[in-house]
């Protein structure tokens, strides 16, 4: 008889505890709908399915923004704080040590992922590579599966190798049809990579069509200023830098408004808009060295203001564009003749990012060398 009792207090508390929810998850949907309370069972390709009160829920995978799990161990939390603010190198070993803490089964798939992702900014893309691979023969349906085939397709052209080129435009090309199945947003950036490593493998087609009609209803800041910078390039290899230039600087006006919004990743945003001048300094460059001689100098003053040194001094903190943006302006500078700005800056890329071989060999290649004067107007002519 005590025992009956005693089930019977307990089985209404068990009824109120279930009432007020079922776990400590919480899944955010498009259109601002959030679900707190819930206890998440499924988070894959396919979508997510909750728990709450009892009911299960299906949640497609293009219509998920985000998962929170409660009951997410501190290991994890301090490694995403540090992504998040790109400290990549403090982020990687503690991703690693989540990676092995008892409480992350839940959330395995999570720690994997931003540990190939550290190696992947941190340019080092032997290790990224096996880190996304580990993380498919581990979670074979999990969430991240577009990331991590868009990822591996990227770093195959990172290579020397132009064959690699071909390869990586040949899989995103496939992984386009196989996008639609899982959002309308991957479709894009599958289409907007494709378009990248096919111009990279030396294809000549016209994309401004597909990239225009890509980003036709697309919502996402990323897709479309990737598409964006894609277009900008276009325009390089057709050779028309004024459109190139007219057109990045719009995007870059845009990205100043958007910037101001609340909400906004201010460091994916730094990341395009150093891209961006980057581009420009790229254009009035080249244009530099079809330019008559009468306009070659005032060219390469409009490469370093305009566009390489607001990259350079603007976006310290973005590796993917400041050794770029750092070496251009030194190599304009010594193409001007003006030796200490350019060691000035040859000097600050050694010391900012002397891990990043690309652009230390860069250095070491040009260290020394000649190059014309660029050509002013004689006195009197």
């Amino acid at each position: 008889m005590k025992v009956v009792k005693a089930l019977l207090c307990v089985l209404p508390l068990a009824a109120i505890a279930l009432a007020q929810g079922t776990g400590s998850d919480v899944v955010t949907a498009t259109g601002n709908k959030i679900k707190g309370n819930v206890l998440v069972k499924s988070d894959t390709i396919e979508g997510v399915v909750y728990d709450d009160k009892g009911v299960e829920t299906t949640v497609p995978y293009k219509d998920v923004v985000s998962v929170t799990y409660g009951d997410r161990p501190v290991s994890y939390a301090e490694a995403k704080a540090a992504f998040d603010r790109d400290k990549w190198d403090a982020a990687l070993p503690k991703f690693q040590k989540a990676a092995e803490d008892p409480k992350i089964t839940r959330m395995l798939q999570y720690a994997l992922f931003y540990q190939a992702e550290c190696y992947f900014f941190l340019n080092k893309y032997t290790e990224a590579e096996k880190a996304y691979k580990e993380l498919l023969k581990q979670v074979p349906d999990t969430r991240f599966l577009p990331d991590a085939q868009l990822r591996m397709a990227q770093i195959k052209l990172k290579s020397d190798d132009k064959a690699l080129w071909q390869k990586a435009a040949d899989e995103l090309k496939g992984l386009i049809a196989k996008a639609k199945k899982w959002s309308p947003l991957w479709e894009t950036r599958f289409t907007v990579a494709y378009v990248s490593a096919a111009r990279k493998a030396g294809s000549t087609e016209d994309f401004i069509p597909i990239l225009t009609e890509a980003i036709k209803d697309c919502t996402d800041l990323d897709a479309i200023n990737d598409a964006n910078v894609e277009m900008v390039g276009i325009y390089q290899d057709k050779k028309d830098y004024q459109k190139a230039v007219e057109m990045a600087k719009k995007t870059i006006i845009s990205l100043k408004e958007i910037a101001a919004k609340p909400g906004q990743d201010q460091n994916k945003i730094a990341r395009v808009r150093a891209a961006l001048y980057n581009q420009i300094g790229d254009c009035y460059r080249l244009a530099a060295r079809a330019a008559p001689d009468a306009e070659r100098k005032e060219r390469y003053l409009d490469a370093l203001l305009e566009g390489y040194l607001r990259a350079a001094l603007l976006f310290p903190q973005v590796p993917q564009e400041n050794p770029k943006a750092l070496f251009w302006s030194g190599d304009c500078f010594r193409i001007l003749r003006d030796t200490k700005r350019s060691q000035e800056m040859f000097d600050e890329l050694k010391t900012r990012w002397s891990s990043d071989t690309e652009w230390m060999k860069k250095v070491e290649a040009i260290t020394g060398k000649t190059e014309e004067k660029p050509a002013t107007k004689k006195e009197g002519k």
